[in-house]
């Protein structure tokens, strides 16, 4: 619940943002938000074989370990909004928000850090 309230809150941040950007970059981070607060409609995204712990599927937490493509592919694949944010930061930033997710891999904490990246 906490990660659907923070996505609320960075839609409104991005939306006053994202002014002229199109409707795809807001489409993205809705579909976002409601993949959050829908789970029992969502699909299995994981195709490890169920190698990844539970918290991870559960979409608490980025993989741990994810070399920095690794990052960046997961957040594409699993949290397609925060990842359109995160790919129009600087690259300094983005590396950044990468160091920070080798100490603290909650998407919550990921998810902050880009939004107040922007």
């Amino acid at each position: 619940m906490p990660s659907a309230i923070l996505i609320l809150w960075l839609l409104a941040v991005t939306a006053v943002n994202a002014q002229g950007t199109g409707d795809a970059y807001l489409d993205a981070l809705e579909t976002e938000a409601r993949a959050i607060t829908h789970l029992e409609n969502a699909e299995r995204l994981d195709t490890s074989g169920g190698t990844r712990s539970e918290a991870v599927m559960e979409r608490k937490y980025v993989t741990p370990g994810l070399t920095m493509e690794e990052f960046e592919r997961e957040l594409d694949q699993r949290f397609g909004g925060t990842s359109m944010i995160y790919q129009r930061l600087s690259d300094e930033a983005k590396q950044s928000i990468y160091n920070d997710y080798q100490d603290d891999n909650r998407i919550s904490v990921i998810r902050r850090n880009v939004a107040f990246s922007l």
